[in-house]
């Protein structure tokens, strides 16, 4: 019974990253001036490394409303994979790239991380090793 449920909960846990989670979409709003609280950093125009990047939710949407370019981490094969085929028509503005940081705490070589200038993440999860 113990294996049953082990293997159901990685089961769950492969389906994080393939989900629009609610912070993502506050995120959102706050990054693009709909959100009343707090006054949001400037991004138009802007470089973002996004961490854990899921579905694309957000890069998509901070793109559409005029960053200029998101590295758009995400650790999660199956995500990143979807992540990619989704994204295709933003290609050049939106960069799918994997990074499991549990792995490994080393940046992937080809960011330029002096470009960027705002590192962003909403619903980090945290499996296996937290």
């Amino acid at each position: 019974a113990s294996e049953e449920l082990e293997k159901e909960e990685q089961d769950d846990d492969d389906d994080i990253g393939l989900v629009i989670w609610p912070s993502a979409r506050t995120m959102l709003r706050w990054l693009t001036g709909g959100a009343t609280v707090g006054s949001a950093p400037e991004v138009v125009g802007k470089t973002l490394l996004e961490l854990g990047a899921g579905t694309g939710f957000l890069a998509k949407g901070l793109i559409e409303a005029g960053v200029g370019r998101i590295f758009a981490f995400e650790g999660s094969a199956a995500a990143l994979e979807n992540m990619r085929k989704e994204m295709q028509a933003l290609e050049g503005h939106i960069c799918p790239m994997y990074w499991n940081w549990e792995e490994s705490s080393e940046l992937p070589a080809d960011v330029p991380l002096e470009e960027v200038d705002l590192v962003i993440g909403t619903d980090l999860v945290y499996l296996g090793t937290a």
